[in-house]
């Protein structure tokens, strides 16, 4: 990624370092934890039986989900959203689909038409 003239990589000013997102040093140790326990295997799709290299640590319940105190609840109990239990190694093609299913409400996006309208 390219750095602007203001010192800043580009999309940092609008979404703010990985730092400030929570993605610095402690974040990039536990994700080497989770991928280690995991065995660096996708977990959603070793729940279909098949064996996927994983590339990214996902939580589970997504950090939007969270309250303002960073707590989510996950098969009913409390705890906060980087708590180990709340992460699993994923490979990217489920990560990208869970998070297009999460960015809707929960649904996949819709497949436009080259008509512009939605296939059904």
């Amino acid at each position: 990624m390219a750095k602007k003239a203001s010192g800043q990589w580009k999309g940092q000013d609008r979404r703010g370092s990985a730092s400030q997102r929570g993605y610095g040093a402690p974040w990039r140790r536990l994700r080497k934890r989770i991928l280690q326990r995991d065995l660096h295997l996708c977990q959603p799709c070793l729940s279909r039986s098949r064996t996927t290299a994983a590339d990214a640590v996902d939580h589970i319940i997504n950090k939007a989900s969270a309250t303002a105190d960073e707590m989510i609840t996950l098969d009913g109990v409390r705890m906060h959203f980087d708590d180990e239990r709340n992460l699993q190694a994923i490979c990217n093609e489920c990560h990208k689909a869970k998070t297009a299913r999460e960015g809707n409400g929960g649904k996949p996006k819709p497949e436009i038409g080259i008509d512009g309208w939605p296939l059904t």
